[in-house]
């Protein structure tokens, strides 16, 4: 879209306008889409873009549109609508203060944009600071550490990390309550940011680490993983305590969440209306002493409540010589057809 009018030139910059209106909105208008932190969408102004691989994201207090097939692959709200309405960055300012009716200066005489239709905007109130908030920066997916460790090891495919919101990381910002500032972690090895879809809560899996940093989350016990993903079309619903394994069952039809660990059960409010929507639901937890008390205490607790509806299921025993614990671990070492049996074993294929 074009604009034909006199260029009054006089002082407007970034700073004035967002002391008056959020980037979230000045995206929303540039864009016709609601903003919502690493969910996966097709570009709203890429011709046939069909595959959801961009996103927004914070880095520090900018927020970014992060689209890795696009010459810009980062935008900044006035880049959006630089690009929306092929328009100078100093025009797009104009457009800014024209349609949100900003009051900056004189008024330019600029037509209100009609490109996309604008959303009904609700202006959020200031949240004190969290000192829960974790902060990540992405970067692209490879086709060697990550591929090598996803695809090769699980079968877990890049489409598969893209449907989950699922992004490689260069670094993660956590609060530090020893130094009581904010510190950035920067690993030197793959790492990875699941998000959960409840606010700005992730689960940070930096897989070769050792010990403490391998796992480093903001997330609670209420955050269940990739319950977004259910069409609850199944007889059987199947809860593991990680995203690896949920995927990994997904991948063989079967409607899979995960927990935040095994000894994280969400609120019976959040928990029951899912699993009330299945006739049968199996705890697959790991087949150690942990994983066999915890798997059998929810299934109880299950029991108590909708009863003869949950079942306790693990690996056989005899696996963890080899090191496997889990579908994951089982995918991983022994291949695709002895976790197929398995869960045949189960009538849980097909279900």
């Amino acid at each position: 879209m074009s604009y034909k009018y006199s260029d009054h030139r006089f002082y407007i910059d970034k700073d004035l306008i967002l002391e008056k209106v959020s980037q979230e909105e000045i995206f929303e208008f540039a864009y016709g889409i609601k903003v919502e932190l690493y969910k996966n969408i097709c570009s709203p102004i890429r011709e046939n873009d069909t595959r959801p691989k961009c996103y927004f994201e914070y880095y520090g207090d900018t927020l970014h549109f992060v689209d890795w097939g696009s010459n810009r692959v980062r935008s900044d709200c006035f880049n959006a609508v630089q690009d929306a309405f092929k328009i100078s960055f100093y025009k797009s300012l104009l457009v800014i203060n024209e349609y949100f009716d900003l009051g900056i200066g004189q008024a330019t005489g600029l037509p209100t944009p009609k490109k996309n239709k604008p959303l009904s905007i609700t202006r959020e109130p200031k949240v004190v600071k969290n000192f829960n908030k974790i902060e990540v920066k992405t970067r692209k997916f490879n086709n060697t550490t990550d591929k090598s460790f996803w695809s090769n090891r699980y079968q877990i495919s890049l489409k598969n990390l893209e449907e989950d919101n699922v992004f490689p990381i260069v670094w993660y910002k956590v609060f530090s309550k020893r130094m009581q500032e904010y510190v950035t972690i920067r690993p030197n090895t793959r790492s990875y940011a699941i998000y959960s879809r409840e606010g700005d809560r992730f689960k940070i899996y930096t897989p070769d680490a050792k010990g403490r940093g391998k796992f480093v989350t903001n997330c609670v016990q209420n955050d269940i993983g990739s319950i977004d993903s259910l069409t609850y079309e199944s007889e059987n619903l199947v809860i593991t305590k990680s995203y690896k394994d949920c995927r990994v069952l997904r991948n063989f039809g079967i409607e899979s969440i995960w927990l935040q660990n095994e000894g994280m059960t969400p609120d019976d409010d959040i928990l029951f209306p899912v699993i009330q929507k299945y006739n049968k639901v199996f705890i697959f937890f790991d087949n150690d002493q942990t994983g066999l008390n915890t798997s059998f205490n929810l299934a109880e607790h299950i029991n108590r409540n909708f009863e003869n509806k949950a079942f306790s299921i693990t690996l056989p025993l005899e696996l963890l010589k080899f090191g496997i614990k889990d579908p994951s671990d089982l995918i991983h070492r022994k291949g695709k057809e002895p976790l197929k049996h398995f869960l045949d074993t189960k009538n849980l294929l097909n279900n």
